[in-house]
């Protein structure tokens, strides 16, 4: 009976245990990911930290896309533009994530330090109000 409570859990065969034999997969996965102890003071502004990650990752896959079939000659600059949008496969799709998520990078960065702002100021004074309209400029 102790034998069987002790072998709950581990990996009896197959792909995994294969793929354990040639690379620890599953210990790292348990070392950094869910046996990792997180801290008390999580909130959820660690969100926008991995968001904003996300978005850059995009950001510079949509623009090593897009500088393939960008010409930067001020003759050909809108017809690559035109070429973009009409003729490559979902050129429109990568054009429009590209533009929408610069905007939506500084949205996600400015949100956490803003609260920041907000949460460390202990009294209302017009400083923290010239801070933060110095902040959204």
């Amino acid at each position: 009976m102790a034998r069987v409570e002790a072998e709950v859990g581990k990996p009896k065969g197959g792909f995994m245990s294969w793929i354990d034999a040639r690379f620890p997969l599953t210990e790292t996965l348990e070392y950094h990911v869910t046996k990792y102890y997180a801290s008390k003071n999580f909130n959820i502004w660690y969100v926008f930290g991995v968001l904003s990650f996300v978005v850059l990752i995009i950001q510079l896959l949509t623009g090593i896309f897009l500088t393939m079939n960008y010409k930067p000659s001020a003759a050909e600059a809108f017809a690559s533009v035109e070429y973009i949008m009409r003729d490559v496969e979902w050129g429109w799709l990568i054009r429009y994530m590209h533009s929408t998520g610069a905007s939506f990078f500084f949205i996600v960065r400015k949100m956490p330090v803003r609260s920041w702002i907000i949460r460390t100021t202990n009294d209302n004074t017009p400083n923290t109000y010239q801070m933060l309209k110095f902040f959204d400029a």
